[in-house]
């Protein structure tokens, strides 16, 4: 908990600090936001090795309460080296992705806590040339995942969203813990950061924009 504390709070203390312009302030809703796409760029740690990658994000609200959401990150690195007197190039892409139907609980008029479950995969592709030879890897599992969180707007033009997830692949279990703060440009578009940390030594931070519905 402590490096998400410590990785997040310079990027939230940015993000706070930026004038709340009168047009933000008028046109962003005082209330928590579900209705939006979004495109970040992301930096993915996996146990000390750092890769960059990119996350897709899509949330929908429909009839009471209800709200779909679609969430797809990917990161890819490259390794050559000379292995025994061997040259050995590897290149490999991994794909993490989330679609869920869930329920949201307003319990003021500007915070919401809810939960969320549905389908998750997660895939590989790698290639490897060593030897003269290449081999392919391409794997895919899927499963489920559960989420619980709790989203504040704290003015008209920034909230914050806490998530916890639980996440079941291939009877593998893991867990992910994300914080984000948003800042709104005005009613239609909006600026992010973001932190995530799962169980098994991996991590990312993210930045992106966001257009709402």
């Amino acid at each position: 908990m402590n490096s998400v504390v410590k990785l997040t709070l310079p990027a939230l203390t940015l993000l706070s600090t930026i004038p709340f312009t009168a047009q933000a302030q008028d046109q962003a809703s005082q209330k928590p936001n579900f209705d939006y796409a979004e495109l970040s760029y992301t930096k993915v740690d996996f146990d000390g090795e750092k890769v960059d990658g990119f996350m897709f994000e899509l949330e929908k609200s429909f009839g009471d309460n209800w709200f779909s959401s679609f969430d797809y990150i990917t990161a890819s690195d490259e390794y050559s080296d000379r292995i025994n007197g061997i040259m050995v190039d590897a290149e490999a892409d991994l794909s993490l992705s989330f679609a869920n139907v869930g329920y949201r609980f307003p319990t003021t008029d500007t915070t919401s806590m809810y939960v969320e479950a549905g389908f998750a995969n997660i895939a590989l592709d790698a290639t490897v040339a060593a030897y003269g030879s290449v081999e392919t890897i391409d794997e895919s599992d899927s499963g489920w995942n559960v989420a619980v969180g709790v989203r504040s707007a704290l003015t008209p033009a920034f909230q914050v969203d806490l998530k916890a997830r639980h996440i079941d692949i291939s009877d593998t279990t893991d867990r992910e813990i994300s914080i984000e703060g948003r800042y709104f440009i005005n009613d239609k578009f909006s600026v992010s950061a973001n932190y995530a940390s799962f169980k098994d030594d991996l991590s990312y931070f993210g930045v992106g924009a966001a257009y709402h519905f």
